[in-house]
């Protein structure tokens, strides 16, 4: 396959043709990397520049893998959502648990237990959240699968708490006075709005993180 025009894709676009020389050099400029895929004809399917052995002996020892745009932008918000998770969460445990006579809407004991689990849980998932950020940022493989387990339980947790608040909430209406009505129906609505948009980055997570170049990157 020598001197013959290559073939390369870089950010998910396919570039050439050029030269082995020109791939050569965006080798050494670490532009290209072991795992950037490249075709030239002859060949049935786009391959690895390590599996290519041409190519492979000009690959510089010891280069690190070039880390996706979209991997670095996941990581950073997996840590800053799952910090302010973390400073957050007992705030809202503080604020449940402490008595709030003036308020139009008194929670019941199983709301309680409900939203103290939730919180539980919440922890648990920023701590994920944070862990798979700084695992993502470093490339590792642990960290993509980490990331994508906490998008499914986030995405099913997000809809069972959306579904049980909303039943919870709306039986306990009964209590409430006519003049309150207005202002607790609204809070209801607005929570269940707001657990629906939540879920809008879990599935981010999975569709991004499912990419063949994320993959292909997280391998360490």
């Amino acid at each position: 396959m020598e001197q013959q025009n290559w073939f390369y894709r870089l950010n998910n676009q396919q570039v050439g043709p050029v030269a082995q020389e020109q791939i050569i050099q965006l080798m050494i400029q670490c532009i290209l990397t072991a795992d950037s895929y490249v075709w030239a004809e002859g060949m049935e399917n786009w391959q690895r520049i390590e599996q290519i052995p041409e190519l492979a002996a000009f690959m510089p020892t010891g280069q690190a893998p070039q880390r996706p745009k979209s991997v670095t932008v996941l990581g950073i918000l997996n840590i800053v959502f799952g910090g302010l998770t973390l400073l957050c969460a007992p705030f809202g445990i503080i604020s449940l648990l402490m008595p709030q006579p003036n308020s139009p809407f008194q929670m019941t004991e199983m709301m309680k237990l409900f939203s103290l689990v939730g919180y539980g849980i919440g922890f648990v998932f920023a701590i994920v959240l944070l862990a798979s950020g700084i695992g993502l940022l470093n490339l590792k493989k642990w960290a993509r699968q980490a990331a994508y387990l906490y998008g499914w339980f986030a995405i099913c947790w997000g809809i069972l708490g959306t579904i049980a608040n909303g039943i919870m909430f709306s039986s306990s209406l009964s209590n409430v006075s006519p003049e309150a009505m207005p202002v607790v129906v609204g809070g209801i609505i607005g929570g269940m709005c707001g657990g629906l948009i939540g879920l809008i980055y879990p599935v981010v997570l999975i569709i991004f993180l499912r990419k063949p170049h994320v993959i292909q990157a997280c391998n360490k």
